[in-house]
């Protein structure tokens, strides 16, 4: 599904008190002598269908004019702004880590899955795009804003079930004794089962063993079961 923005601007720290809410151009900019300028745009997010969760979502903007070799942050924006009303001075606060792209000529991409699903939980406020190194030197990119009328900030997202397939399997007792997953190719005997996705920490449970709650069994290996957990 592509969204195009509902609102964009840039603001200038040279002309703090200005709004650029009508321009056509989106300018980002690190330069020296507190000269930066940043880039704010945001979009009115789709329902979240029912069940389902932010599998993709990429920012893509189009860069009209641009330096190479710099690195462009995108960062959700955490406070309210208006198209129309802000400027450097009353900008919007941010959190959390950025999405990082490169510059240079025409659509430029940024993996904002995560900023957007915070987006869906919290408060959607849209992103904040700057040059990663600001105060030094002079590099100023030009996006296209909605206000060009073609080519205009676009996000691209795409859901997925919140519960998908997972693997589950049981093994023989060629396992090793060292409690996790196997890694050799005997795949004959396993068996796959639908669990949740995004794993970090695996369960192991042992029918032949014993041992206290909560401890990882240190013996028998036949039996086991690898019961990939959902991360914390």
């Amino acid at each position: 599904m592509i969204v195009t923005a509902s609102a964009d601007a840039w603001i200038d720290q040279n002309s703090s008190s200005s709004n650029k809410g009508t321009d056509s151009i989106l300018k980002v900019q690190g330069k020296s002598s507190n000269n930066n300028m940043r880039g704010l745009v945001r979009f009115n997010l789709p329902p979240m269908p029912e069940g389902c969760m932010v599998q993709s979502a990429t920012l893509r903007l189009f860069a009209a004019s641009w330096k190479n070799s710099r690195t462009l942050q995108a960062l959700r924006v955490t406070g309210a702004w208006t198209e129309n009303g802000v400027t450097w001075a009353n900008q919007p606060a941010t959190s959390g880590a950025p999405a990082t792209a490169t510059s240079g000529s025409g659509w430029r991409q940024w993996n904002v899955a995560g900023l957007v699903q915070e987006m869906y939980a919290i408060a959607n406020q849209g992103f904040l795009i700057r040059d990663a190194t600001e105060n030094s030197g002079s590099h100023e990119q030009q996006f296209h804003a909605r206000e060009k009328g073609q080519n205009i900030p676009q996000l691209v997202i795409q859901f997925g079930p919140a519960v998908t397939a997972a693997l589950l399997y049981a093994e023989t007792p060629e396992a090793d004794n060292t409690g996790e997953a196997p890694t050799d190719a005997n795949l004959s005997d396993r068996v796959y089962l639908p669990m949740i996705q995004r794993t970090r920490h695996d369960l192991l449970v042992g029918a032949n063993d014993a041992g206290a709650a909560g401890a990882s069994p240190d013996g028998g290996q036949q039996g086991r079961v690898y019961l990939p957990m959902v991360a914390h």
